[in-house]
Parts: structure tokens; C-alpha cells; sequence
């Protein structure tokens, strides 16, 4: 890249606009997020009460959603002609409203499980010396959680930064990110330097966010014991706690139910017309059937898992052995580079595979691998070395070390990062825009191929139903040991 090129695109006051709306998005959702989040991961980690589970499993959806169904969820929410009335044009309310709803999640699930790393004696002597509950949360519970928060607050900020369905789907063409820029640079008109620049003031600031994360996870992971104590709530404590399941229900669970009932409502009737029209036989942009996309899903997504959870294995355990931040750091870049500069630049790599599923593999390959990495590291950092220690003495070989006594412990992190791997696949948008050939086309190229039709706003709503069905039922078959995103 040519560096007066580079130059250009620093001094243009068009890119500068776009980076300067890119960080303020990213920066007004990562903090309306936290606001919502982090008190509702105080009281659901503290409080036991009717309907935890159904309550978890709730806020579990927005782990398996895709960025394209999160999107379009939205849309049918708050959206021209949405099931609320409110009719908001498309734009900064509605792409707000999507990076909230996608990351809610997110923080109530890392700092709730950073809270669970100490026990209950620095708040119970906080009360014993008279102090409120308000008062306990500001000056004892939330500044303990620092570390949790700061790095769920970089991993949100990292992912809004770098979306490209929100902006594509909700901006209306006025409201693009640096990520959409860099996609229409490439895809429509072929101005791969510009693009290259752009991505690389992107890299940049997603760098900052990942060494962000990446020390305040350390931090957050550093001696904690993971004690579980929970009471029963009461007066202010019931207050809280319903408030916070209100708000959880209505950012998790409404967007959802709205899709349902819009791809059933068609013409003021139920009907499943939008379904019908979805699995109508194949016209537009991409000529795959429902059924073929399916299958396609389905199979990229079988042949990811079966490179990244061995690789992201490996660099789990390289990290670990390591204790080098650069490394750390490294497991959770790719999350943080384009997708669609990642896609650009295997095809500029890789010429000879541009015909080939093997260059499509390796984007995902790329884009899984950290989600099993970031699983297992927390496990591997709880295991006592003196534990493997006593192992060697013993006369075990590093084979056997790891499989007698790593790998049982290890075993449940790796499937709930496999989980979280396939759903990020199954879901993926980005790179699969730029790299599919029509006969490759998955579900989330489906949606948006419809919702860019006239009138297909239903069957995207229909398909987005189907795609979220099928990304629910693998990640709860997949994800049977729980585990921790570290």
C-alpha cells in the first residue's frame, strides 16, 4: 500500500467522517450496554429467585443469533411498519438498538462471571459497617469488578466497531461504518488501496481495544476461586431484581418474539405465507433453495470445527505455557481485523483458490478459532500447576499429562467454545459476502438477499426464524459444560 495513499484517506474529511461515526456508535453502544448490563449481572449472579433458569436460557439467545437476525429483529420491532408502532426510520436509533440488543448478553454473562470469582466477605463487612445496598454496589461491588467490566466493554466495543449487517441492514446507505465502507470499496468499486487504508485504520483502533481486553481479562482471571453464593432477595434487593429482569426480558426476548409474529402475520392475518414465499422455488440474486443454503450452512460449518477446535486448542495451551501478552493478544486479533478485508485479502493471497470452498473454510477457520482459544484459556490459568507438577514426578510424559489430567478439565470450556464457534459461523456474514459463489450460498446470505428484494421483508423475517432455530438447536446440543469466554 502505496503510503501516500494512505495519506489521502487520512486527510479525506469524508473518511474522517466515517471513522469519527464508527467510534462514536461503537463508543455510545458499548456504554448503554454496560449501563444496562453490568447492574444486571449483580443482581442475577447474587440473587436466586423463580425463573433463573428460563431466565439464562433467554439471555443465551443473543449468543446464538446472527448479526444479520439480530438486525432484522430489530426492524420488525421498531422499524417502519414494526410491531411497536414507533416506525423509526432507518439509521442511528435502530443501529443503537441492534448493538444493544446483540451484546446485552455479553456483559451480563463476563461480569457476572468475574463476580463469582470472590466471595461474599467484602460486601457482608461493607453492610456490617452500615452501609446501604447502593452504597455497597458503588464503593465495594463495582469498582471489584473493574477488570470483568472493562474487558466486556472492550469486546462489545471491538465487535460494534467492526459489524458490517448492522450498518448494511439498518444505516439506509447514510449511516456507514468504516467496515461498509471497505465492503462497498471492494465489492462495487474495486479500489482495493483505499479500502487497504481504511482497514488499516481500523486494525488500529480494534489493536487498542483487543490490548484493552486482553489485560483486563488477565486481571479479571488472576486468583479468583469462582465461589457461588446466592440469596434470596429482599425489599430494595426484589425491587432491583425485577426491574433488571424487565429491561433483560425486553432487550433479549421481544426483538425475538417480534420476528416470530411478523413472519406469521401477513396482510393483518396469521398466515405462513412469508414461509411459503421462502421456500418458493429460487429467484434473485442467489439461486439456492432454503434446503441447499441449509445444507451449506451446515457443512462449512461441520468442516470449521473440525480445523478450529484442535487449533484453537493449541493456541490455548501455547498461550498458557507462554504467559506472553503478544500471544494473548494474537488469539483474539482476528476477531478484531474486517471480515471483508480478511476475505479481499485471501483472495489477493490465495488466487488460485478463489474457485475453491477451501478459501471460504479458511476466513471462517480464522474468525472460529479465537472463540475456543478465549474458552479454554480460563480453565487452563484455574488448573494448580503444582497439580501437573506432582503429575511429572509421577513419571507422566506430556502426552499422557495432557490427556490424564488437562484435558478432562479442559473438555467442558472447549465445548462451549465450540458452541459459541459454530453459532459465529453458522452466522457469519461478512466475509461470506465478499468470498461466496452463488452455489455456496448459506442462510444469512438468504436474508439479506431478501430484504434487499421489494416486498421481501417477510420471507427475510421467515428465514430469519428458520436461522435462528437451527443456530439455538446446535449451540444448546454443542454447549453442555458451560465454560467461560476469557
Amino acid at each position: 500500500m502505496a503510503a501516500s495513499s494512505l495519506v489521502g484517506v487520512l486527510s479525506d474529511p469524508y473518511y474522517l467522517g466515517r471513522l469519527g461515526w464508527t467510534l462514536a456508535l461503537a463508543a455510545g453502544s458499548t456504554v448503554l450496554t454496560l449501563v444496562l448490563g453490568v447492574p444486571a449481572a449483580v443482581v442475577f449472579d447474587r440473587y436466586d429467585f423463580p425463573g433463573k433458569r428460563l431466565l439464562n436460557i433467554i439471555l443465551t439467545l443473543p449468543f446464538v443469533v446472527p448479526l444479520v437476525v439480530a438486525a432484522t429483529a430489530i426492524l420488525a420491532l421498531l422499524g417502519p411498519g414494526g410491531a411497536l408502532g414507533l416506525n423509526w426510520p432507518l439509521g442511528p436509533g435502530l443501529m443503537l438498538a441492534a448493538n444493544t440488543f446483540y451484546n446485552y448478553a455479553l456483559v451480563v454473562r463476563l461480569t457476572g462471571a468475574f463476580l463469582r470469582g470472590f466471595g461474599p466477605r467484602l460486601e457482608e463487612a461493607a453492610r456490617s459497617l452500615g452501609s446501604n445496598p447502593w452504597r455497597v454496589f458503588w464503593r465495594v461491588t463495582l469498582p471489584t469488578a473493574r477488570p470483568g467490566v472493562l474487558a466486556a466493554a472492550a469486546l462489545v466495543f471491538l465487535y460494534c466497531f467492526t459489524s458490517l449487517s448492522v450498518p448494511l441492514i439498518l444505516g439506509g446507505g447514510r449511516y456507514n461504518t468504516l467496515e461498509a465502507e471497505i465492503y462497498q470499496l471492494i465489492a462495487y468499486r474495486f479500489r482495493l488501496t483505499e479500502a487497504g487504508s481504511l482497514a488499516l485504520m481500523q486494525l488500529l483502533v480494534t489493536l487498542a481495544a483487543v490490548l484493552v481486553y486482553v489485560s483486563a481479562q488477565r486481571r479479571s482471571t488472576s486468583g479468583l476461586d469462582f465461589v457461588e453464593w446466592r440469596r434470596p432477595p429482599r425489599r430494595g434487593g426484589l425491587v432491583w431484581l425485577t426491574v433488571n429482569a424487565l429491561i433483560a426480558l425486553a432487550l433479549t426476548a421481544t426483538p425475538l418474539a417480534a420476528l416470530l409474529l411478523r413472519s406469521l402475520h401477513v396482510g393483518g392475518q396469521w398466515s405462513l405465507a412469508n414461509y411459503a414465499r421462502a421456500f418458493a422455488p429460487p429467484t434473485g440474486l442467489f439461486q439456492v433453495s432454503v434446503a441447499a443454503a441449509l445444507v451449506n450452512t451446515v457443512g462449512f460449518a461441520a468442516l470449521t470445527l473440525a480445523v478450529a477446535v484442535p487449533l484453537g486448542v493449541a493456541l490455548a495451551v501455547a498461550v498458557w505455557s507462554s504467559r506472553s501478552l503478544a500471544m494473548d493478544a494474537l488469539t483474539l486479533l482476528p476477531l478484531g481485523v474486517s471480515s471483508v478485508t480478511i476475505g479481499a485479502g485471501l483472495i489477493i493471497a490465495y488466487p488460485a483458490l478463489r474457485a475453491s470452498s477451501a478459501i471460504l473454510i479458511g476466513a471462517y477457520v480464522l474468525a472460529a478459532t479465537p472463540f475456543v482459544a478465549r474458552a479454554a484459556l480460563p480453565t487452563l490459568r484455574s488448573i494448580p500447576r503444582s497439580q501437573l507438577e506432582a503429575a511429572r514426578m509421577l513419571g507422566s510424559s506430556p502426552g499422557q499429562l495432557f490427556w490424564r489430567v488437562t484435558w478432562p478439565l479442559l473438555r467442558p470450556a472447549v465445548a462451549a467454545g465450540a458452541a459459541l464457534a459454530f453459532a459465529s459461523v453458522a452466522g457469519e456474514f461478512s466475509s461470506t459476502l465478499v468470498l461466496a459463489r452463488p452455489e455456496w450460498t448459506t442462510l444469512t446470505l438468504l436474508v439479506y438477499d431478501y430484504l434487499g428484494r421489494p416486498g421481501g421483508l417477510g420471507a427475510a423475517e421467515a428465514l430469519s426464524v428458520i436461522l435462528l432455530t437451527f443456530t439455538g438447536a446446535c449451540f444448546w446440543l454443542l454447549d453442555r459444560g458451560g465454560g467461560r469466554f476469557g
